[in-house]
């Protein structure tokens, strides 16, 4: 009974994928020192919203929508673009 609790849905795995791979991408971008670390930094972005597309699709197409999906992909949204805002801010390039 127990082992129910510890599985989750593709989508959601995938959701989670996407959380992790924010941090990834901002550390990049404060990288300079890592050998094409902006090229890697858009190259994961764009891996991160291919995602967001993705783990919707496999949630309805395989009936795995849930609470907790929709939840962790708004958090998963807010995270990612919120630190790549936070990070243009901080090189200048948004003017506030």
């Amino acid at each position: 009974m127990a082992d129910y609790y510890l599985r989750m849905s593709l989508a959601n795995s995938i959701t989670c994928l996407r959380i992790l791979l924010a941090p990834i991408i901002t550390a990049l971008l404060f990288a300079p020192e890592v050998p094409y670390s902006l090229a890697v930094a858009a190259g994961l972005f764009v891996l991160a919203m291919l995602t967001d597309l993705v783990d919707g699709r496999i949630a309805r197409a395989y009936k795995q929508s849930s609470q907790v999906g929709g939840h962790l992909d708004g958090l998963a949204d807010k995270l990612l673009w919120n630190l790549l805002l936070f990070s243009f801010a901080a090189f200048g390039l948004v003017p506030f």
